[in-house]
């Protein structure tokens, strides 16, 4: 793992560029995996204006493997996190690695996408029109947690795409 941190002192952000690779650990009967190279840069927001306001800005932009990740959130009181705006953007050639990486097998061997953005306000979520595809299955999900204290009720809707079945 490397690190490469620099502050602009111009607009005083910060920034933090990591790479490397990840292994992920083999059970006593798996065979070891291939290293997965990634690199990751991480932007923040001006000290002044977290220190000033409380406020936060951060972006993470980078790679794991052949998945290309891409987040921003803008935090409008990072002690409480009560206001919260972020867009998420991951894409990748396989579902299946990625599984793979979070321990969870049978996802397909397919090309994959998330294109996510939510806000929160208070205790409310917002979810817009995200979605998640892979291969030719398309999933779009739009609505509000309207109490995350207690998430006992949302009001979602979901599309679900699917090719035809045959073709599975």
């Amino acid at each position: 793992l490397t690190a490469d941190i620099t502050q602009t002192l111009r607009s005083d952000t910060l920034t933090i560029n990591l790479s490397g690779s990840l292994t992920k650990t083999a059970g006593a009967n798996d065979q070891q995996s291939t290293p997965m190279p990634f690199a990751l840069t991480v932007g923040a927001t001006p000290v002044k204006q977290l220190i000033d306001f409380g406020a936060a800005e951060l972006t993470f932009r980078g790679q794991l493997g052949e998945m290309n990740i891409n987040l921003s959130a803008d935090i409008h009181d990072v002690s409480t996190l009560e206001h919260v705006a972020a867009t998420l953007n991951l894409s990748g050639p396989s579902a299946a690695k990625i599984g793979e990486l979070a321990g969870q097998d049978g996802l397909p061997d397919s090309p994959f996408t998330v294109a996510a953005a939510i806000t929160r306000a208070k205790q409310t979520l917002d979810i817009h029109h995200s979605q998640l595809t892979v291969g030719k299955i398309v999933l779009d999900v739009s609505g509000t947690l309207p109490d995350l204290s207690t998430p006992t009720h949302a009001d979602l809707e979901a599309t679900l795409d699917l090719p035809e079945l045959e073709a599975l």
